[in-house]
């Protein structure tokens, strides 16, 4: 009788024995375990852990992974979860992406902050009449890893569409984070920072923040009228960006160059995330990152 899919992931994440089940396997001198096929690693079996392939494929890999996580979490195991086709792109970009991609992630591929498993989150956000409400967000596991000589965060943005976008962001900082939350914080410009410790209710769309101002309008229209700021409505955000603002004036010349002010919605083209209502002007920041990829609920994988 073949092994259960639940007792062939036991075998190889407590006791490192390969084993074949009816849908999950790893053969003799495997470094992971299969979900179907070898077109699917489910688990990796890294130096520091394991890592968990968070693509979306099909219901019954789905349980796969659930199967996976949840062995993992009662053995107590360090581990992290990320789709794989994001490491692959992170791989790429860097110009060091080798085939297959498995032997070279498990090189290079260590987890900084391991996972706390599968949890719940209830985040409110505003309804187009203006309304507040709340929703859940589900995640498997926020963490941070480290790939080569960088830092990348892996986590869901509760401003995304739906249950949260999924996202794996790259730090700036050269050193460990201490936590999640650690690494979360160093995607904030200084003046998000400064805004937040001053009380301002600072919001966020994505990599996008809105800092609220205390500016008038003539004000900026009068630096309009004397050429260092353009006004425009339905401003889009970044090269090939998708984050469209209603009203913006973009600051071209002076002290101010480069600044965005804003009023009105931002939104996203695509739809991969909620509309922001913004209250009166705000300055809209990008947030401080390197290379970015994002999993909408479609499963499909994005560049920002």
């Amino acid at each position: 009788m073949p092994l259960s899919n639940q007792e062939v992931l036991r075998k190889f994440i407590v006791e490192g024995r390969c084993r074949r089940g009816s849908r999950v396997f790893a053969d003799a001198d495997d470094v992971a375990v299969f979900s179907y096929g070898r077109h699917f690693p489910l688990v990796l079996k890294l130096a520091d852990g394991f890592l968990v392939n968070g693509e979306r494929r099909s219901i019954s890999t789905s349980r796969h992974q659930n199967l996976a996580i949840d062995v993992l979490g009662r053995e107590g195991k360090r581990f992290a979860v990320v789709p794989f086709a994001a490491i692959a792109s992170a791989l790429m970009r860097q110009h060091i992406l080798s085939d297959p991609v498995v032997p070279r992630v498990r090189q290079m591929m260590q987890i900084a902050v391991p996972s706390s498993g599968e949890r719940w989150h209830e985040v409110e956000y505003e309804k187009p009449d203006g309304t507040r409400s709340t929703r859940m967000v589900h995640t498997l596991g926020d963490s941070v890893l480290r790939l080569g000589e960088r830092y990348w965060v892996s986590a869901v943005d509760p401003t995304g569409a739906g249950r949260g976008l999924y996202f794996f962001t790259q730090l700036v900082m050269r050193q460990r984070p201490r936590s999640v939350e650690h690494a979360l914080e160093a995607l904030k410009p200084m003046a998000v920072r400064q805004a937040e410790q001053a009380g301002a209710a600072v919001c966020r769309q994505g990599e996008w923040f809105a800092i609220p101002q205390k500016i008038a309008t003539p004000r900026l229209m009068r630096d309009v009228r004397r050429g260092i700021a353009v006004f425009r409505r339905y401003h889009v955000l970044g090269r090939d960006g998708h984050h469209r603002l209603t009203q913006a004036v973009i600051y071209k010349h002076g002290s101010k160059k480069g600044w965005v002010y804003a009023r009105g919605t931002m939104r996203h083209t695509r739809g991969e995330h909620r509309m922001l209502r913004l209250p009166g002007w705000s300055r809209i920041m990008h947030g401080i990152q390197r290379s970015s990829y994002s999993l909408p609920n479609t499963g499909r994988l994005s560049f920002d």
